[in-house]
Order: structure tokens, then sequence, then C-alpha cells
């Protein structure tokens, strides 16, 4: 998984990238099988970053139908799986990710049908909660890194109540 997340960023951070990257529905959707069903958090972070990174691309070009219909399934995929994972450095890396495919404004005719501010006020509030829990069980970089995500993840929810009412 680290060869393909590895061979994933490289390819979508190149501009003409998603000419290359052709993965089809099924093809992404096993991605995201391994990513549901792997016990290795390592290897659930990796198909965060390669669902993520790919998103990220289609970001990019949300004017083809095509790509607006990859992104929405792989955006969703983060939000209910990776957001929810049991691994806290897992939610931090789809945290990430989402924030990441969603920095720019013209995505927002994505991220509102998709009614992910209520989501994300819903995981933000489970982040708290989990990271209350698992506090002395993480190290201490792990812990900022993930407290880094809950402070990110409540300004972007800040950003996106603003963006939804101009």
């Amino acid at each position: 998984s680290s060869c393909m997340r590895s061979a994933t960023a490289k390819l979508c951070s190149d501009t003409e990238g998603h000419k290359v990257m052709n993965l089809t529905q099924n093809e992404l959707e096993a991605i995201v099988q391994v990513g549901q069903t792997s016990e290795v958090a390592e290897v659930r972070m990796n198909m965060v970053n390669i669902v993520g990174d790919i998103s990220i691309m289609l970001s990019r070009s949300l004017k083809e139908t095509a790509s607006v219909e990859i992104f929405r399934t792989l955006v969703l995929w983060l939000v209910e799986g990776g957001c929810k994972d049991t691994d806290l450095r897992v939610v931090a890396e789809s945290l990430d990710k989402l924030f990441d495919a969603f920095s720019e404004d013209h995505t927002d005719s994505v991220f509102f049908p998709l009614n992910l501010l209520p989501k994300l006020r819903g995981i933000h509030t489970a982040l708290k909660i989990k990271i209350a829990q698992q506090k002395r069980e993480l190290s201490q970089d792990s812990l900022g890194i993930i407290n880094m995500a809950r402070v990110n993840l409540h300004r972007f929810i800040k950003y996106k109540e603003k963006r939804v009412k101009t």
C-alpha cells in the first residue's frame, strides 16, 4: 500500500497526471474496500491518502460530469469511512485530505449538496470525545497531529458556514 500511495501521490501532483490516471469506478471501489476492511491502521492511512490525493486532483476538474461523480463518491468515503475510523491518525489524515479537496470555492457546488456541513459538525463532536478518551494512549507526535486536525476542522466548519450564507 505504501508503493501505491507513493505512485498515486506522484501522478496526482503532476499537472498532466489526470490524463494518465484513468481509474474505473470498480478500481476505485476496490481501493475503498481495502481501506474499509484492513485491520492495519497504516494500510488504512495509505488508502485514505490515495483516495484523498485522487479527490484533490479531481477537485481541479469539476467541470467534467464524470469527475464530479467520482469526486462525490470518494469524498463521501473520506467522510463516512476515513473520518469515522477507530484510529485517530486515520481520522486526522482523512480530514486533512477533505480540507485540501474542498479548499477552493468552486468546490462548494459539490460540498453543500452533499450536506457535508452537518456531517463535519458531528465528526468534530465525536473527535473531541475520542481525543479525550485516547489522550493517554497516543504519542505526543500523534496527539499534536490529531489536535491540529481538530482545530483545522473547527476553522473549516466556520469558513464553510460563512460560505453557505453568501
